[in-house]
């Protein structure tokens, strides 16, 4: 990505600004990987969304223990996982369809079929 005309335009609208990012050198955003695992960022983010951290870490800890094979569970796994059972987990029937609803959408853009993703 070329962020040449964004940078620019930050550095004629703000003198500071300008300074800063003169000071911070190249912008080098493309070359930066993202670390972890996405589909648990995403299912966090959810999870912890309009809950303070103490319930959401709580309710994070028992998603994930419903998934003790692994770290980070994966798409057909979630998908695969009775509505019930996430519930039971203590996620609100909105953010147990939000999660799925995410995982089919993104696993449509990647060209994959949801059903073949499910295990048999």
């Amino acid at each position: 990505m070329d962020y040449s005309r964004a940078i620019a335009h930050l550095q004629a609208a703000d003198p500071i600004l300008a300074a800063t990012i003169e000071r911070s050198g190249p912008c080098t955003l493309w070359h930066d990987q993202q670390t972890g695992d996405l589909l648990e960022s995403l299912a966090e983010s959810i999870i912890y969304q309009q809950l303070s951290g103490k319930a959401a870490g709580t309710i994070h800890r028992r998603f994930l223990a419903l998934y003790p094979h692994t770290p980070h569970p994966t798409a057909a796994e979630i998908l695969a996982t009775p509505d019930e059972v996430l519930r039971g987990a203590g996620l609100s029937r909105a953010k147990t369809l939000y999660i799925k609803d995410h995982l089919f959408e993104l696993i449509a853009s990647s060209g994959c079929s949801p059903p073949a993703l499910l295990p048999g």
